[in-house]
């Protein structure tokens, strides 16, 4: 019996030591696509960083006023 595992225990011992030893996958091929996808995901308009046009402003009383209602909508959701 004790032969039949160590014989067992050396064939899995060096079988596992030939598929650790056959290499790594290449990462190096797939690196930084999933933050480039992220980032081009995030980009609405690419080529608005070519255009010297710049984004309609908003006052100060509307830019305070979207605020509020964005800050009373999540009061609503929790009364609810």
């Amino acid at each position: 019996m004790f032969k039949k595992m160590l014989a067992l225990t050396t064939i899995t011992a060096f079988v596992t030591m030939a598929v650790g030893c056959t290499g790594a996958p290449d990462l190096n091929q797939q690196w930084g696509k999933s933050v480039k996808t992220a980032k081009d995901l995030q980009i609405i308009k690419p080529e608005a960083e070519r255009t010297k046009i710049q984004p309609p402003e908003m006052d100060g009383q509307s830019a305070g006023h979207a605020v509020e209602s964005y800050r009373q909508s999540f009061k609503q959701m929790t009364a609810e």
